[in-house]
C-alpha cells in the first residue's frame, strides 16, 4: 500500500473522530442549557404554584379575619369613647364628686 493512502486513512479517521466529538459536545451543550432553563424556570415558578395552590385560601381566611379584628378593635375604641363623654357628663351632673384639676378642700 500506498504511504500517503495509510497517513489520509489516518487524517480521515482523526477527523470522523473528531467531528463526532465535536456534535456530542453540541449536544451536551443543547441539553445542559435546556435543563438550566427547565431548574431555573422551576425555581421561579414553584413557589407562585405553591401560594396559589396551597396558601391563597389560608392567606384571604387570615386577611378577612384580621380585618373583623380592626373592626372589632374601631368599634371598641369607639365605644371607648362615648363611656367617657358618658362618665365625664355624670361626674359633672353630680357636684360633690371632685373633678380633675380642682383642689382637694382640706
Amino acid at each position: 500500500m500506498d504511504p500517503n493512502r495509510n497517513m489520509l486513512n489516518d487524517i480521515f479517521k482523526m477527523t470522523k473522530e473528531n467531528n463526532d466529538m465535536l456534535h456530542g459536545m453540541r449536544r451536551r451543550a443543547f441539553v445542559g442549557s435546556l435543563l438550566k432553563f427547565i431548574i431555573w424556570g422551576a425555581i421561579f415558578i414553584a413557589p407562585i404554584w405553591f401560594y396559589m395552590t396551597y396558601l391563597n385560601e389560608s392567606m384571604q381566611k387570615m386577611l378577612t379575619a384580621f380585618n373583623q379584628v380592626q373592626a372589632t378593635g374601631v368599634s371598641a375604641q369607639t365605644q371607648l369613647g362615648s363611656f367617657q363623654n358618658m362618665f365625664k357628663e355624670f361626674t359633672d351632673k353630680i357636684s360633690f364628686f371632685p373633678h380633675p384639676g380642682t383642689p382637694t378642700p382640706q
